[in-house]
């Protein structure tokens, strides 16, 4: 815990940080990135689970006829339709336009189901293109049916775990993939301030300002600003130039 309050808050202090074990260092540092993993992942089960959960109770006896051939959603109904509405969770089928920019105004937590793309309506807008959950790739010819989508509803939870579980092994490891880049520029950064590291020093120097960023990120998961998006990089930066300069002579230490 401590190696993780001193990388947000004393940067200076990085030169002495890099003199610990380093299985101890690293293993504080991936317990910190799984964390913020976790609320990041935690918070997409959250805000799916609704959606899910209409699809597997209410999707067959709410959702009207409809086919889909690789490119829109054609509904045997008239749209906007609003198939359920409860404790402030709406989803609302809309095909009338290529956008229905009315039916996700007019909500503020729920799901529109567009023409082309899956709306997920909470703190702001999400588009998921259909292609991009297509379980399948479609054939010349073969369209996605109700009857087709009511058959793999019981699936979509055990997939969507599995999908949560294999998207944090994904998001630690890139993690660490951006920390060993940033590495090779906090080396750049030293060797052009005269100052002499190795690249285990590098890379943690790196690893530790990525620690204050994880938190940016994690806020930016709920704001989606890009004001914030930037204060991200803004803060690896700052953080890699602070502790580059712990290791000048003039911090004090050789």
């Amino acid at each position: 815990m401590n190696t993780i309050w001193n990388s947000i808050r004393k940067p200076s202090l990085y030169k002495e940080m890099t003199q610990r074990p380093l299985w101890r260092l690293v293993l504080t540092l991936l317990l910190f990135f799984m964390l913020v993993t976790a609320i990041q992942t935690f918070s997409m089960a959250k805000v799916m689970n609704p959606f899910l959960t209409f699809m597997e109770k209410e999707f067959p006896a709410k959702m009207p006829s409809f086919t889909y051939d690789g490119n829109e959603l054609r509904v045997d109904a008239a749209t906007p339709l609003t198939l359920t509405s409860r404790d402030g969770y709406h989803v609302i089928v809309d095909v009338s336009a290529p956008y229905p920019k009315d039916s996700i105004n007019q909500i503020t937590s729920g799901v529109v189901i567009g023409k082309t793309e899956l709306y997920i309506i909470e703190r702001g807008v999400q588009p998921i293109p259909y292609k991009q959950v297509a379980i399948f790739p479609l054939a010349n010819g073969t369209v996605i049916t109700k009857d087709l989508v009511i058959q793999i509803t019981p699936w979509l939870k055990p997939v969507f775990i599995v999908f949560l579980v294999l998207f944090s092994f994904v998001l630690i490891a890139w993690t660490f993939i951006q920390i060993t880049i940033f590495s090779f520029i906090a080396s750049v950064l030293a060797s052009s301030r005269k100052i002499r590291l190795n690249y285990r020093q590098a890379w943690l120097i790196s690893a530790f300002a990525f620690v204050p960023a994880a938190l940016i990120d994690l806020l930016n998961f709920y704001l989606r600003s890009p004001y914030v998006g930037l204060a991200f990089w803004v803060a690896v930066f700052t953080y890699i130039y602070h502790g580059v300069g712990s290791f000048s002579e003039r911090s004090g230490l050789d």
